[in-house]
């Protein structure tokens, strides 16, 4: 059976389609030259986990041989579809975690201390729920991962996953990341390396492949109109070539 991709996005998807190009344009279209069939996953990226493992498991209960990308928060949706329902991994060929919040984010914790306006925000403006930050907390993702260590060690076992953490350092003198106020704020209260959204370390999970970029933003790896220059097909080849081999 031939291999197909799936990518699942991560918090904003809309937003970010609208006013920023085309959310994993250069991954798509490094898959159209070869020839690779792909799906981006319908998720509800302001939504809660567990619906969007719901939506995940009904669009791939009957796929196989997949490789997915998830970005951001897309992977601790799927994370948690393969935590409820094992049947999935059999599924996968691979599964490329890029940039994904698995221990939380201190910018989840900063919008639940406003936790009214924040919720307003993704109610009115987003068609969204608070929930879905509040999952992204620190405490809370700590501790879904501590509680769910033994079945994410069995997942790793069972799929190869590759996790993408990153980190980008301030240029001086030039406005060198879209994610620039965010990067700074995380860097100087919390002394973290982050990426504009997510610590470093907050993407690695223990015991699965590791590959960090130490120059490398949230955003510009997966979408095209940002400041940071980045080689987007050399990444796709290098995380793809592989699983599509």
């Amino acid at each position: 059976m031939a291999t197909s991709v799936i990518f699942i996005p991560g918090m904003f998807n809309p937003f970010i389609n609208t006013f920023l190009g085309t959310y994993f344009i250069d991954q798509m279209e490094y898959l159209k030259a070869r020839e690779i069939p792909f799906e981006i996953m319908p998720v509800h990226t302001e939504g809660s986990i567990e619906k969007n493992a719901k939506i995940i498991r009904e669009r791939i209960l009957n796929q196989k041989n997949l490789v997915a990308f998830c970005h951001s928060k897309g992977g601790v949706d799927l994370l948690h579809a393969l935590i409820l329902y094992p049947e999935l991994r059999s599924n996968f060929k691979k599964i490329i975690f890029a940039q994904c919040p698995f221990f939380g984010t201190p910018l989840a914790d900063m919008a639940m201390k406003s936790e009214t306006i924040t919720s307003a925000f993704f109610k009115i403006v987003l068609n969204g729920e608070v929930v879905s930050i509040n999952e992204l907390s620190r405490n809370i993702r700590t501790s879904y991962m501590q509680s769910h260590a033994e079945e994410i060690q069995k997942i790793i076992s069972e799929i190869a996953i590759e996790c993408i953490g990153s980190s980008k350092k301030p240029e001086a003198g030039r406005f060198d990341s879209i994610l620039k106020i965010p990067r700074d704020f995380i860097q100087l209260t919390y002394k973290l390396p982050n990426d504009g959204m997510i610590p470093t370390e907050s993407a690695l999970i223990p015991g699965a492949k590791h590959t960090v970029f130490e120059d490398l933003d949230h955003a510009s790896a997966v979408i095209r109109l940002t400041p940071q220059v980045f080689d987007r097909m050399a990444f796709s080849h290098s995380v793809f070539e592989e699983a599509l081999a």
